[in-house]
């Protein structure tokens, strides 16, 4: 993809259809001449021809496809319509975080508030999004939280529906969210979704101070 002009946009296997469909077609072709060549007879070659012909057409016959209803504007979550009407939320990160095609999920209720997020999902994956991903999975630890500094973050979405995570959530929140030195604060609340607003880091951290977005 490097060498070859043109296989760079190549990203996802199912696009070299069009050229391995050139080669499907002449072995097809060789292949089918080679059968008809085999049978005697003007009814025998009649016979496979109509043969192939059903088999073809029952390979192309149109299937339904399995389609997931999108909810719609008014059944979104209420975080994102509050996220809308808070001017002060300049950058947000969705949490848990992905790696794969559970972010469009995220990409499709921002249409609701139109402020940057650092989630997504496409053939091509930037290097901070992969930081993320490396660096954090549900929860940032304190390096995440640096690094969510680093990116511009103003607030974190955490989506803690699951009890499990919803226990994380609190021992988490008891480390960063409480005390002198806290790191977060949490702005808004309901359900299992809840919006930290990310503070500046502790004056004992290593890492130098940044003004809250």
């Amino acid at each position: 993809m490097w060498i070859v002009p043109g296989l760079s946009g190549m990203r996802v296997p199912a696009r070299f259809y069009a050229f391995v469909s050139l080669s499907l077609v002449y072995f097809a072709a060789r292949g089918l001449d080679f059968l008809m060549g085999k049978v005697s007879g003007a009814r025998a070659r009649t016979a496979l021809a109509v043969f192939l012909t059903v088999g073809l057409a029952v390979e192309l016959t149109p299937r339904p496809l399995s389609w997931a209803a999108l909810p719609r504007e008014e059944k979104f979550p209420p975080v994102y319509s509050w996220i809308a009407r808070q001017p002060g939320i300049r950058s947000l990160v969705e949490l848990p975080i992905y790696s794969s095609t559970q972010e469009t999920l995220y990409l499709y209720f921002s249409t609701l508030h139109w402020k940057p997020i650092a989630n997504g999902y496409s053939g091509y994956e930037p290097l901070s999004h992969r930081r993320l991903t490396e660096r954090m999975r549900f929860l940032p630890d304190e390096d995440g939280l640096d690094l969510l500094r680093e990116l511009w973050i103003s607030h974190i979405v955490v989506h803690a529906r699951r009890p499990g995570r919803a226990a994380a959530l609190r021992r988490w929140e008891s480390r960063f969210a409480t005390g002198e030195d806290r790191q977060v604060e949490r702005v808004y609340q309901s359900g299992g979704d809840s919006v930290y607003r990310l503070l500046d880091a502790p004056a004992s951290s290593s890492t130098p101070k940044r003004a809250g977005l």
